[in-house]
């Protein structure tokens, strides 16, 4: 169901927050567990940044909701379905640590959902300004997924 009254609207727009934020502390985790490889210790971190930047950007969207965003077609439901995955992932991450090459499919997998998701989103703005963000999102999402692929193929390859 779409996203149209605005406290509706602010609610889903936190849970993207905390999907972000959600995605930085998954990405630090990874950080954690492979901190004896520089290179994905490296690109964990820069990537936990990007995410936390991500997070910034949703914040900016709640504090100005109501002058700048005029509904979602994505349903809360399917939010909170993301933020209990990411939760569960985490837990999952610290309990059973994935060798580099597997952390790295799996963040494959969550980035590419994370753009499915900001895709879906089809947030309607009320300016280009604000809209234009939204895509340079989608965008570090997918030079997320290219960064991850490229580096695990040349980790692969070693």
């Amino acid at each position: 169901m779409a996203v149209k009254d605005q406290n509706s609207l602010r609610k889903l727009l936190q849970t993207c927050s905390d999907l972000e934020a959600l995605a930085g502390e998954l990405y630090r985790t990874l950080a954690k567990v492979h901190k004896n490889d520089d290179a994905a210790h490296a690109l964990w971190l820069k990537t936990a940044r990007e995410e936390d930047n991500h997070q910034l950007q949703f914040d900016l969207c709640l504090r100005l909701a109501s002058n700048m965003v005029l509904g979602s077609s994505v349903s809360q439901e399917k939010a909170d379905r993301a933020v209990a995955l990411f939760k569960e992932s985490i837990l999952n991450l610290r309990n059973s640590p994935p060798s580099v090459p597997a952390a790295l499919k799996f963040a494959i997998r969550m980035e590419t959902a994370m753009l499915e998701f900001h895709t879906a989103q089809a947030l309607d703005f009320t300016s280009d300004q604000f809209l234009n963000m939204f895509k340079a999102m989608m965008n570090d999402d997918r030079e997320h997924i290219k960064s991850l692929q490229d580096f695990l193929q040349s980790y692969e390859s070693k």
